[in-house]
């Protein structure tokens, strides 16, 4: 079990490796891998850029926007360390371009189509609106919740 966050309480998480050095909690774990293979058989390689973050990696990523906003840059949207549904073990983050490996990829690629027609099948969705390489497996989400006892 690994400590996590759901809206700001602490949760136990069972993560379960994805591929690449990334894991989810077990149930998003188990929805990312059928929906990679469903994915794979139909030509597309889901390449995941991010996805459980800990306390510590969520507090870098904050002050990286901080920093870049203090300095008249944009950044990505990042949520408050603890408010992150990637320390929720059940959002990743996926290369949406078929050569590019950031999230700055075209958003009518292949990965985009695909996702898009058939994540929702699997319980996926592009949840923040401002960043359609972000996916949250919905399901994982609200039992987290419930656990976590907020309504």
């Amino acid at each position: 079990m690994a400590g996590g966050w759901i809206l700001g309480r602490a949760v136990a998480l069972d993560l379960v490796p994805i591929g690449n050095r990334h894991s989810l909690h077990r149930p998003a774990a188990m929805a990312f891998l059928l929906m990679a293979e469903a994915a794979r058989n139909d030509g597309v390689i889901l390449r995941v850029n991010s996805a459980f973050r800990s306390t510590l990696e969520q507090r870098r990523e904050w002050s990286l926007r901080q920093t870049a906003i203090a300095e008249g840059r944009k950044y990505k949207a990042v949520a408050l360390p603890g408010r992150s549904t990637h320390q929720s073990g059940v959002s990743v983050d996926i290369n949406r371009a078929d050569t590019d490996h950031t999230n700055n990829g075209i958003a009518d690629g292949t990965t985009d189509r695909w996702l898009q027609a058939n994540a929702s099948t699997y319980g996926w969705v592009n949840d923040v609106r401002s960043e359609p390489w972000h996916w949250t497996f919905l399901e994982g989400l609200i039992l987290l919740k419930i656990v976590a006892g907020i309504t």
